[in-house]
């Protein structure tokens, strides 16, 4: 999740708004993995953690809907690629929440699942918003933020060809990412070793930076 793809991508849906001001990104490799750091005009702090070789651990605004119920939600995402053209993309969200906080919660969670028996899935919207049907100032669904995420990514093409890439300081993350990946796949490639990549320590946490 890059902090830039988050305000232009999101900058019109629920809670996500808040998250406009773009910052300075940086990023560090460290033994488990990098931590990307994004750096707001308020002095705010954002720290993401990119566990190698495919996980991202964020913290994100309630969703949409939820009325703040649960507070900041702690996500994990997992790409795993299938084959050269299609990848796996799990999401598990971890909410710190007990008691009636944590009935609310989930009465939250079946109302807006309930919600979307009656739409058609966020891929099927994003597929046709891609295809140039219909109008997305138009457009109402209850997980319009998936439909955005498929919508821009998806629509980039299943193979990219990244030389027409013009990369910037905001995608300092994303870059040392890339080497990252590319160091450790020709290594694996030409019979080497790979990194040995550690356990992360529990102090070293995401944060929202708000």
């Amino acid at each position: 999740m890059d902090e830039v793809h988050v305000s232009f991508v999101h900058r019109d849906g629920g809670t996500h708004g808040a998250m406009q001001d773009l910052p300075q990104i940086s990023a560090e490799e460290t033994g488990w993995g990098m931590l990307r750091t994004g750096t707001r005009a308020n002095g705010g702090v954002r720290l993401s953690l990119h566990y190698a070789p495919n996980c991202t651990r964020v913290l994100v605004r309630s969703s949409a809907g939820m009325d703040g119920i649960g507070g900041w939600a702690e996500i994990y995402f997992s790409f795993t690629p299938i084959d050269d053209e299609n990848h796996l993309w799990m999401i598990t969200s971890h909410m710190k929440v007990t008691g009636k906080e944590a009935e609310a919660f989930r009465d939250k969670r079946k109302a807006f699942y309930a919600s979307m028996e009656n739409d058609p899935s966020s891929l099927e919207v994003a597929l046709e918003l891609m295809a140039g049907k219909g109008v997305y100032q138009n457009l109402h669904h209850p997980d319009l933020a998936i439909v955005q995420d498929i919508a821009v990514q998806a629509g980039q093409g299943r193979t990219v060809d990244r030389a027409l890439e013009r990369l910037g300081r905001s995608d300092n993350g994303i870059i040392a990412w890339r080497k990252i990946l590319t160091r450790e796949l020709k290594a694996i490639a030409g019979g080497g070793q790979p990194k040995a990549w550690t356990t992360p320590p529990p102090e070293v946490e995401p944060t929202l930076g708000f």
